[in-house]
Formats: C-alpha cells, sequence, structure tokens
C-alpha cells in the first residue's frame, strides 16, 4: 500500500511531546512527527539514515502514527502506544542511537496459560543455557588450538 505522509494533527503533536517530555530520549535525541494513515500499526519508529539525517538538519528518529487508530485510544493507551513504541531506542557512549528488536516475543494465549512471570524465568533459562553452551564451545576450541600448535 502506498505511503500517505502528512503532518501530525497538532493536538496529537502536543500529546506526543509531553509524553517524550516525561523521557530522557527528549533531551537526546532529535524526532520528527509523521502521520500516516496507510500503515497497520498504531506507531512505528524508523531510524533515519545518514543522509536524511543530514538533509534534515539531524533529525534521528521519525516516529510515525496512524492517526486513524491512535485517535481512538484513550489518553492512557495513547501515553502507552507511545512510550513502548520508543523504549527500543539506545544510545551507546559515543552517542550513537540503534534500535532493539523486542526480546520477548510469543503469542497472547500462551502467556495467559503459563503466566508472565514464569515465561520470563523460561527466557532467562534459556539464555543462560545457550551461554554455557557457547562458553563450552570457545573452551573446546581453545583446546583444540592449543593442541595443533
Amino acid at each position: 500500500m502506498a505511503k500517505n505522509f502528512k503532518k501530525l494533527d497538532e493536538t496529537n503533536l502536543e500529546f506526543v511531546l509531553q509524553t517524550l517530555s516525561e523521557t530522557t530520549l527528549s533531551h537526546v535525541v532529535k524526532f520528527t512527527f509523521i502521520s500516516d494513515d496507510t500503515m497497520n500499526d498504531v506507531i512505528n519508529i524508523n531510524k533515519l539514515s545518514p543522509i536524511p539525517k543530514y538533509i534534515s538538519n539531524g533529525i534521528e528518529i521519525a516516529l510515525i502514527i496512524n492517526e486513524n487508530y491512535f485517535d481512538l485510544l484513550p489518553d492512557e493507551y495513547k501515553k502507552i502506544a507511545i512510550l513502548e513504541a520508543v523504549h527500543p531506542i539506545r544510545i551507546n557512549e559515543v552517542g550513537n542511537i540503534s534500535i532493539l528488536q523486542p526480546d520477548v516475543v510469543t503469542f497472547s494465549d500462551f502467556i495467559e496459560k503459563t503466566t508472565f512471570p514464569e515465561y520470563l524465568k523460561f527466557i532467562e533459562s534459556v539464555k543462560s543455557v545457550k551461554d554455557v553452551t557457547k562458553e563450552n564451545v570457545e573452551k573446546t576450541n581453545v583446546e583444540i588450538q592449543t593442541k595443533l600448535f
């Protein structure tokens, strides 16, 4: 479907700016705010590549809102949608911005069956098993290389 970008409605822009002002991101990341009523999500974020960032005088993140959906949400859910959208934005020690991928991707009916805290314990257990396995493989590789030389 073709993109239909336009300026964000002034009321929505004020709401977004107010919500972002409660985060540290508003002080270190330069945003632009766009409406696109053709996208399937309520809110998306996109990191601008170097050339658009240069052309736009340093704008780093485009926050794109489907106002058809956004306008139907109560204010508390609008705020959650904004905060969830910007949550994956990370800035390293030298100021480079990255956008993380979600660490929890599953099905809601599965979470209902197990409980979220139980699922988080499962994820941590799997991560620990992977870390131990990776360490063992690296240790074995070092031992093999030591024997070869």
